[in-house]
């Protein structure tokens, strides 16, 4: 009988369209997380054992997460799995948009992280245009996290650092 090992898991969290499966696919080196630029695809979590350095970990994407008024059951089942999966995750990696700056979802979403008890690594996405990143950075570091990664999911940027880090 062969023994289970469990390792331990990552998991990719945010709001919907920040890039968490892109980012996903760009970790695990495979195109296995759907990514398409409309809210909501991504409804069920999915996990790949990586290994960086010799050490392996589980990653685990999930479907975005939304704390305004949400009225869909889908929806609300996706909420509460990924927010289930924080009890199980040795570190999660909160995913926003340089693009889009910290939103009033953003900062619902970091409240909760913040509750949660558990290391916490904020990825600022999107990063490649410098533009974005400096004119928004100041309001990804109010939202309080003393670990703040800018990637680039789509050209790699970043991805050793961070990689290093976990």
């Amino acid at each position: 009988m062969s023994k289970r090992i469990n390792y331990p898991k990552v998991l990719l969290v945010g709001r919907t369209n920040v890039g968490k499966s892109t980012l996903f696919n760009r970790l695990i080196n495979n195109k296995k997380s759907i990514v398409f630029e409309m809210d909501g695809v991504t409804r069920d979590h999915l996990e790949e054992i990586i290994t960086w350095d010799e050490k392996p970990f589980g990653l685990i994407d999930t479907g975005g997460l939304q704390f305004a008024k949400i009225i869909d059951p889908i929806y609300q089942q996706v909420q509460e799995k990924v927010t289930a999966l924080f009890d199980t995750a040795a570190l999660i990696l909160f995913v926003c948009d340089a693009k889009a700056g910290a939103t009033r979802e953003d900062s619902l979403i970091a409240k909760t992280l913040h509750k949660s008890g558990r290391p916490v690594v904020l990825l600022v996405n999107k990063s490649d245009n410098k533009n974005y990143l400096e004119e928004n950075l100041p309001d990804f570091t109010r939202l309080g996290f003393k670990n703040v990664f800018p990637v680039s999911a789509v050209h790699g940027e970043g991805i050793t650092r961070l990689l290093d880090y976990v």
